[in-house]
């Protein structure tokens, strides 16, 4: 029960931190009229709200568990909507790496836990922010300034976690570690939008 308190905990931080993200990818993006800042503000608060979504939802299920009740529907639905926001987050990150880029043409080929991990969905987010990574490494390594490598810094801790909530599948105790890692990476995008934004 320990271990779930914490996890809730860090969901619960890493939410505010993505809603912040979100925040100030808004106010950079009424800086500087940038259509990727957009897709972040949106991709943030989508990944806010299932993150909340499923700290609430895991809550009521612990609750009415204790009392008895058959959870393996809800837990079934909560995993499938909590996927579906974070995958449709993370397509928005992609598109903002597209919208860049300025090549709309290869968002075809960039879109080809204990109680709540669904593989299925962690297979399609990981290969999304792989692509995200891989765009974000390249642009450090065009720009190499802070902000590019804050950026770079936090979808790679991003994508870390993700594994490691895979890896969580076979050895739960990395399930925390992977929360951990997540917080990170949303801390690094959080410093670098408080820096654009200022």
């Amino acid at each position: 029960m320990m271990v779930i308190r914490i996890d809730l905990i860090m969901e619960t931080i890493s939410a505010l931190i993505s809603f912040s993200v979100a925040y100030f990818a808004m106010k950079a993006y009424k800086l500087t009229g940038n259509k990727s800042l957009m897709y972040l503000y949106y991709g943030f608060s989508i990944l806010g709200a299932g993150m909340l979504t499923r700290v609430f939802a895991t809550s009521y299920i612990i609750m009415i568990a204790r009392g008895g009740a058959k959870i393996r529907g809800l837990i079934f639905s909560m995993s499938l909507i909590y996927g579906l926001m974070r995958t449709l987050a993370y397509t928005l990150f992609t598109l903002a790496y597209i919208v860049r880029t300025k090549s709309i043409e290869s968002i075809e080929t960039a879109i080809i836990a204990p109680l709540i991990l669904n593989p299925y969905f962690e297979f399609i987010q990981i290969a999304l922010l792989i692509y995200i990574t891989a765009q974000s490494a390249m642009n450090y390594l065009e720009n190499r300034n802070i902000n590019s490598l804050l950026i770079f810094t936090g979808f790679l801790l991003i994508l870390i976690s993700h594994l490691t909530f895979m890896y969580s599948i076979v050895m739960k105790q990395v399930y925390i570690i992977a929360h951990l890692i997540q917080l990170l990476g949303f801390t690094c995008m959080l410093l670098m939008l408080v820096k654009v934004g200022r």
